[in-house]
């Protein structure tokens, strides 16, 4: 019963939960210390109140029931808003730590990755600049293999003919494909 009164008639009937939430979202947005020192502040409010209806400062109205006067209803509700409340706020807290954290390592990821694309990037920009360059040479290297007045002659390990010139063609008198 003592919960009960806790959560209808403190703070002149506007529940506990309204001190619950706003000692929650003062953890989420402000941090875990102001959310500690409005539960407390709420809590001391919680038994102020139940001191003044317990020695008669605020008058019970008709419709609250008669634990509204009794101590240890308000005892139990204190201690209920305290435990209530208190895990929200720690949990609450962690769970915004855990946030943060999580948000720099992600942060940090990020800028890893940036990084690696850039790195990326140049990479693929110079391989492509090489291939340019590669193809430019093959072409200069087949039209001073192709007009060059002497004969030249490609062959492999073995000694087998892979290529050769126009001069090379000249020279055996016969076509490429023949001596290939």
């Amino acid at each position: 019963m003592g919960g009960v009164n806790f959560f209808h008639f403190s703070f002149a009937g506007a529940g506990i939960e309204i001190s619950i939430t706003i000692s929650v979202l003062a953890t989420v947005l402000l941090g875990m210390r102001n959310g500690l020192i409005i539960a407390i502040t709420c809590l001391f409010t919680l038994i102020t109140i139940g001191i003044c209806f317990v020695f008669g400062v605020l008058d019970v109205n008709p419709g609250m029931p008669d634990t509204t006067t009794n101590p240890i209803s308000w005892v139990t509700a204190a201690a209920i808003f305290s435990l209530l409340t208190g895990s929200l706020i720690v949990s609450s807290g962690r769970l915004q730590g855990y946030l943060i954290k999580s948000l720099e390592s992600l942060r940090y990821k990020t800028a890893e990755l940036k990084e690696a694309n850039k790195n990326l990037t140049q990479e693929i920009k110079q391989r492509e600049i090489a291939e340019i360059k590669l193809k430019q040479s093959e072409v200069q290297f087949k039209t001073l293999f192709e007009i060059a007045p002497d004969a030249i002659y490609l062959t492999d390990l073995e000694g087998t003919l892979l290529n050769g010139n126009r001069a090379a063609e000249a020279l055996i008198g016969n076509s490429r494909e023949a001596f290939i």
